[in-house]
């Protein structure tokens, strides 16, 4: 992200929080929930991790997971 970041905590029971910052120096990280994972998800998410040792492709596979998109535009948006 151009603008700022995106950070996203993924737990062992699936929920999902993400932290958005744009531009703030500031900044104090606030993670808000978002989702919970299937086991389903979850446990390709697991197999992924295992399995895959290039990350961007791993940050990809996370993003498209959580998010349902393939990428953020510059403001973090989806």
């Amino acid at each position: 992200m151009d603008f700022g970041s995106r950070n996203t905590r993924i737990y062992t029971n699936g929920d999902v929080y993400d932290d958005l910052e744009i531009e703030d120096p500031n900044h104090e990280p606030n993670y808000k929930y978002l989702k919970t994972l299937n086991k389903v998800e979850l446990n390709d998410l697991k197999s992924k991790l295992n399995s895959e040792s290039y990350s961007k492709i791993i940050q990809e596979y996370i993003i498209q997971l959580v998010y349902g998109v393939k990428e953020f535009d510059n403001f973090g948006n989806y």
